[in-house]
């Protein structure tokens, strides 16, 4: 059985597929990285259709590549 990490970051989404009982990597870690917004100098930020579409793209690679 293996579990589906996510790890979502300043610009990227990082995704991995674990072995559930030693929490090894089964395939290489994938990233996705996306675009951040800045309405102001001092604002940053990520809309949320982007970081959706991230989240997906890592998790489907990672999965993938299982």
């Amino acid at each position: 059985m293996h579990v589906l990490a996510l790890d979502v970051g300043t610009s990227s989404v990082k995704a991995a597929v674990l072995d559930r009982r030693t929490g090894d990597p089964v395939a290489r870690p994938v990233k996705a990285a996306y675009a951040i917004d800045h309405p102001t100098p001092d604002a940053a930020e990520v809309r949320p259709d982007v970081l959706w579409n991230a989240v997906s793209a890592a998790a489907g690679r990672a999965v993938a590549a299982a």
